[in-house]
């Protein structure tokens, strides 16, 4: 036997040992504290709920601040977690077959699908901003399926990096990102043709709605029953305060606020919890412009994640090529 044929053994067993760490690696993602029983089912939900029913309290202007806050902590977690895991593939750390990786793309693809709907969902309550005294048209939740074109959009090498991702310590590559056949498609039934109504106005509230979220079928049934009105909110309940208040959270390193969410069959609810109370903002503090820019730098964001997923999808089809010579050459020993 070859000197050749002896470490082509060595490194099938060195694979071997380590597949089982590897496994347990990757799995983790789904059970550690920052996917919060998975992401588009707890984040997903609860913004489509804001979406739905009109914001008529001060309090539930504070569970959006609250909701901004964490999606930039469930962001920021996210990305971390896939250079980490990227950057282990990348350098050879860890060897992993193709079952696993595809498990481990599948996962992510999801959690971009719920950051995009989310994104979406921030960008139409914002606008509201822009147009006083006046019903905006609130737009049900739109499909949050990827588009092939999307997925499949070339990322040039020169591409700016983010501070977030930290792209310079990884090799800039040409890559497509393909997408899972199994799309993530979310449908709306009965859409809710109302609108936000700005502090201003008497505000109408939807009481009794369902929400009914599927896990296997990834789909958000919505049924509205019946509406009611609330009264007027004071004048020093305005947005501007509330989004600026949202803003400042998102940017401040303290500890996440805590906020509870009641949500029943008959009867949803958001809660503030009463431990934790947000600091009021001056309401000159952020301008509209700035709010913008806050959704325009998370939907780069994104992207970044996306080319994240293809370098390691394309660092898992080396190591799959890799993996098929080996064994290639021990079949012909």
């Amino acid at each position: 036997m070859d000197q050749y044929s002896i470490q082509t053994k060595q490194e099938l067993g060195f694979m071997i040992e380590n597949c089982e760490e590897c496994i347990n690696t990757i799995s983790t993602l789904r059970k550690i504290d920052w996917v919060r029983n998975c992401f588009y089912k707890i984040l997903l939900r609860d913004i489509t709920t804001l979406n739905l029913k009109l914001i008529s309290t001060k309090s539930e202007f504070d569970v959006l601040n609250g909701k901004l806050y964490e999606f930039m902590q469930d962001l920021q977690a996210f990305n971390s977690k896939l250079v980490e895991i990227s950057q282990k593939i990348i350098e050879g750390k860890k060897q992993v077959t193709d079952e696993i990786i595809i498990l481990n793309y599948g996962v992510m693809i999801d959690y971009l699908q719920a950051i995009q709907g989310s994104i979406q969902v921030i960008r139409n309550i914002l606008a509201s901003q822009n147009k006083k005294s006046q019903l905006i048209q609130a737009p049900a939740i739109q499909s949050l399926q990827l588009s092939q074109s999307q997925l499949n959009t070339q990322f040039s090498s020169n591409q700016a990096s983010p501070q977030v991702l930290d792209l310079q310590n990884q090799p800039q590559l040409n890559a497509s990102v393909r997408s899972r056949s199994n799309s993530f498609n979310t449908q709306v039934q009965e859409p809710v043709q109302k609108g936000l109504h700005l502090p201003e106005e008497p505000i109408q509230n939807f009481i009794g709605s369902e929400i009914q979220i599927q896990k296997e079928s990834r789909k958000i049934t919505v049924k509205s029953s019946k509406m009611q009105t609330t009264p007027t909110l004071q004048k020093d309940l305005q947005t501007k305060a509330a989004y600026s208040n949202a803003i400042q959270q998102v940017n401040n390193s303290g500890a996440n606020p805590d906020f509870k969410i009641k949500i029943n069959s008959s009867q949803k609810q958001l809660i503030k919890s009463p431990e934790k109370q947000p600091e009021e903002i001056p309401k000159s503090q952020l301008e509209p412009e700035q709010l913008a820019s806050k959704v325009l730098q998370l939907e780069q964001d994104v992207k970044n994640l996306q080319l994240q997923l293809s370098l390691e999808k394309e660092a898992r089809k080396d190591l799959q090529m890799q993996i098929n010579q080996l064994k290639h050459n021990l079949a012909v020993e």
